[in-house]
C-alpha cells in the first residue's frame, strides 16, 4: 500500500515536471535581437546582468527579468552557448 502511493507521487512530480518543461519551452523566444518569454521582452542591448547555475541562467535589466530553463530544451548545451555569446558580444 504504502509503495503504490510512493509510486502514484513519485509519477505525479514526474509529470508535472515534464509538463512545466513543456509550458516553458513554449512560452520562451530567443533571437538575435531579444530574450522573450510570455509577455516580458528584454533586448540583449538592455542587458544589465546575468547569473547561471545548472540548470537555468537568469537575464536581468533594471526593471525585468527572465529565467530560462536550459534543460526544458532539446539541445541545451547549444542553448547555453548561444544565450552566452549573446551576452558576452551584444549587437
Amino acid at each position: 500500500m504504502l509503495m503504490n502511493i510512493l509510486y502514484g507521487f513519485l509519477a505525479f512530480v514526474g509529470i508535472f515536471v515534464s509538463l512545466f518543461w513543456v509550458f516553458d519551452s513554449k512560452n520562451t523566444r530567443i533571437t538575435d535581437e531579444y530574450v522573450e518569454k510570455g509577455k516580458n521582452r528584454i533586448l540583449w542591448s538592455e542587458v544589465t546582468s546575468s547569473k547561471s547555475n545548472d540548470f537555468s541562467i537568469v537575464i536581468s535589466t533594471r526593471e525585468k527579468r527572465i529565467v530560462v530553463n536550459y534543460y526544458a530544451y532539446r539541445n541545451p548545451e547549444g542553448l547555453m552557448q548561444e544565450i552566452q555569446s549573446r551576452l558576452t558580444n551584444p549587437e
